[in-house]
């Protein structure tokens, strides 16, 4: 019985001393995330929605001026839909803002 509780206890102390080598081998990562922008240019006839559409592209610069001023920042990733439908014009835009 005390040897089972022994090799338990030196088996969980080797188990978290490679555990925590493993946590502090590697850097710090510093990264940020923008997801599902929507882009979309404001275009003749159409209305801003709840999905405020007309906004996004005002939306998005205040965005990648805030993602900008994080210091020390490694790299972002730019997730998910970009633009509203894909529309070539949104395309364009987003090209532009990146």
């Amino acid at each position: 019985m005390f040897r089972k509780l022994w090799v338990s206890l030196v088996l969980a102390v080797l188990f978290v001393c490679v555990a925590a080598s493993f946590a502090w081998g590697f850097g710090q990562v510093k990264f940020a995330v923008l997801s599902d922008p929507h882009l979309s240019f404001p275009a003749a006839n159409t209305r801003d929605h709840v999905k405020m559409e007309d906004s996004s592209i005002a939306l998005f610069k205040e965005a990648i001026d805030s993602v900008n001023a994080i210091p020390d920042l490694d790299f972002v990733i730019l997730a998910r839909d970009l633009t509203k439908d894909a529309e070539p014009w949104n395309v364009d835009v987003l090209r532009e803002m990146l």
